[in-house]
């Protein structure tokens, strides 16, 4: 490691000398005019391509730490030095490296290419054995299927239902002895053309099955020849499976065991003033496939963007950095969280003081599909200014295409680890229509790229930048409130059964909050110049302070307020004692409620001991929780001992009620005591506000 670190020393050290005569010109352009060189060239066009050819399997595959992702870490490294930036560094990322090297499954003396999910584990050489299909692979398939011990299974996918982890472990418990996945009939919009192969995060653990994917055509195919088949006569053991034999080559080495490293790679355009918020533009560099969108396209627009302000000249106030993150993709197996590793290490270890210095991050996404418009996604603090630009940029035909807009933001995307440790951030993709079709397949190329469409948005995205540089940050801190006051509406914790106090003390300081965030926005057009570096020093101070009081997740890892998802629980867990309590007891209608409690969806579909293992990768003290032990989670409720007992001859509805009813009780006070520590938060922020123009002692 250390050689090959000093190597890349040395290769960077040369390209930043080379920089400057490489850079030179007569005269010196816009950056709108940069741009158009930069592309007229085929900077960014060369950038992809060279990405695109690395890989670790015939199919690609840049996976965290692997040779081909180290490479390309080095190489965008190489490139930031070239054009001229300063401070270019490799950041070290603990991960595991999952090196993919190819899979297959042979029935019938047909060989069908197949594709791997990150985290699963591989094969050790060829399986073979009688292939039977279950479904879905659910609880009641595998019951259905009958004993499948020693055998592969043909599972479906149904990725919008549950993960691919949840029937590969009932697929291990069941003693199989490999899966191989397909589309099914609940697959959409996954893997959706005919030849496709599909890959994701497998949020999977190593003690479970080996996977292999084939594509929708071979899986159907696959299907016929199943069910077709009819075994040597005399063979009375059921079911009985079409001998198949399924390979994946996978070389792994875990984290913290001698190797398991990716690289960050980190660059930065000083600043003329140390004391300006510095602004953060982010791609990632790992990839499955040879993505040519997500995030190669990115990461095309970020590097032209860093050459076209060099070439241009551009000085910023406060420092533009740039990092490409690798483990967005996938970071870790044993963890349920095992996705944007590299940009939650980034802001949680490498930089934990960016926090209150980063006045904010454009994080770039799914770039660039002709005809996309561009799709926004952040929160409420900074919704209304980047809509603003982005409609300005439809009206010129910056953005030819218009754009489309969501908030919150999703943890699906490095964004969200920056935006919950206190730095706002939003993330910019152009994914096109349909885009969810060819997600995560072989089908999203390079030759998806609209370059002259990039173009456009590397301009728009700069301008963003350059506005973002100077000036007061265009932080609301008042749609913030407002955000949240909707929101404690629409939950209603004190007809809940939340404790009166606690919630009229809540309510109280987020009016004052309001009060003072609409009388700061009232009075920003006329803070004057000379204070502005105080005032954005305080609003940054204060967006970490919002971050850390209001940011949670529901149980489904959607962006949720700290006490959400407990009261959506404690209202759930209240019907079903209403249902079980009434004169006359309605158990259908507890069971309804029961299934929206927590995760228990999937617990009514597979083994109670697969969900209990589900549950304990969401345990606050689960070593693994990664990016999620930013946030105060909800109590991750197991009902499925009361599901059972309704269900049962002769239940106890009573005492059933009794159990549940105690379970929303405790949730309803953690409720309160989650209401009453926002309460003091805000009442601190207030007073940030009250005197954000005040320089700090």
């Amino acid at each position: 490691m250390r050689t090959r670190l000093l190597v890349v020393v040395v290769i960077l050290a040369l390209a930043a000398l080379l920089a400057a005569p490489a850079l030179a010109s007569t005269s010196t352009p816009t950056y709108n005019r940069a741009v158009d060189k930069v592309f007229a060239g085929g900077y960014p066009k060369t950038i992809e391509t060279y990405l695109n050819s690395l890989g670790t399997s015939p199919l690609g595959f840049r996976l965290a730490g692997t040779a081909a992702d180290d490479e390309a870490a080095r190489y965008l490294a190489m490139k930031f030095a070239a054009s001229g930036l300063s401070d270019v560094a490799l950041e070290p990322v603990p991960v595991d490296e999952w090196d993919v090297q190819g899979a297959w499954v042979r029935v019938n003396g047909r060989t069908m290419v197949g594709s791997q999910f990150a985290g699963v584990p591989g094969t050790d050489g060829p399986v073979s054995g009688e292939i039977v299909y279950v479904g879905n692979g659910t609880r009641q398939d595998f019951d259905k299927a009958g004993d499948v011990t020693g055998k592969l299974v043909l599972i479906d996918t149904s990725l919008e239902n549950w993960w691919l982890n949840l029937p590969g472990a009932q697929a291990t418990a069941r003693g199989a002895i490999g899966v191989v996945m397909t589309y099914g009939p609940d697959s959409a919009p996954w893997y959706e053309p005919m030849t496709s192969l599909g890959a994701n995060d497998g949020e999977y653990d190593r003690s479970w099955l080996p996977i292999v994917y084939i594509s929708r055509a071979d899986g159907a195919w696959l299907k016929q020849q199943i069910a077709a088949y009819e075994p040597p006569e005399g063979r009375s053991v059921a079911p009985a499976g079409l001998p198949a034999t399924m390979r994946s080559d996978v070389d792994v080495t875990m984290h913290g065991m001698g190797g398991g490293e990716g690289y960050n790679v980190v660059a930065r355009i000083p600043g003329y003033d140390p004391n300006a918020p510095a602004i953060l533009v982010a791609s990632h560099h790992d990839a499955h496939f040879r993505a040519g969108l997500d995030d190669t396209g990115a990461v095309a627009a970020q590097m032209a963007m860093a050459r076209a302000f060099k070439l241009s000249g551009y000085r910023p106030r406060g420092d533009v950095i740039f990092l490409s993150t690798t483990a967005e993709e996938f970071g870790y197996t044993d963890s349920w969280y095992d996705w944007c590793i590299g940009a939650w290490w980034a802001i949680t270890q490498t930089h934990k003081d960016w926090p209150g210095k980063l006045g904010a991050v454009v994080n770039l996404e799914l770039m660039a599909r002709k005809g996309g418009p561009l799709s926004i996604r952040t929160n409420s603090h900074l919704i209304g200014w980047v809509k603003q630009q982005a409609t300005a940029a439809t009206k010129s035909g910056r953005l030819p295409w218009g754009y489309t807009w969501k908030n919150p933001q999703t943890t699906w995307q490095d964004g969200w680890t920056f935006n919950t440790a206190g730095v706002p951030s939003f993330v910019l993709s152009a994914g096109g229509k349909s885009y969810d079709d060819i997600y995560h397949t072989d089908f999203e190329n390079q030759a998806l790229v609209s370059w002259p469409y990039l173009a456009k948005i590397t301009k728009f995205v700069g301008s963003l930048v350059k506005k973002l540089n100077v000036g007061l940050l265009p932080y609301d801190p008042a749609a913030q409130a407002r955000h949240l006051a909707a929101a404690v509406e629409g939950d209603d914790p004190a007809g809940s059964g939340v404790d009166q106090a606690a919630v009229t003390s809540f309510r109280e300081a987020l009016h004052e909050f309001l009060v003072a965030a609409t009388a700061y926005k009232v009075q920003k057009p006329d803070i004057p110049v000379a204070q502005r570096r105080t005032v954005n020093r305080n609003l940054m101070s204060l967006q970490v302070n919002w971050s850390h009081a209001t940011s949670g997740l529901d149980i489904w890892d959607y962006e949720a307020y700290p006490y959400q998802q407990a009261l959506w629980d404690a209202q759930t867990l209240d019907g079903a004692v209403a249902a079980l309590t009434a004169a006359t007891p309605d158990p259908d209608k507890a069971l309804a409620a029961l299934g929206a409690v927590g995760l228990t969806w999937n617990g009514l579909y597979f083994d109670y001991d697969v969900y209990l293992q589900d549950l304990t990768r969401h345990a606050p003290d689960y070593p693994l929780l990664t990016w999620a032990g930013q946030v105060q989670e909800a109590p991750h409720l197991d009902v499925m001992k009361q599901v059972d007992a309704v269900q049962a001859s002769g239940a106890d509805y009573v005492k059933i009620a009794g159990e549940l009813a105690a379970m929303r009780d405790s949730n309803l006070t953690l409720v309160g005591d989650r209401l009453s520590a926002m309460t003091k938060a805000l009442q601190n922020m207030t007073l940030q506000l009250q005197n954000i123009t005040v320089e700090p002692t």
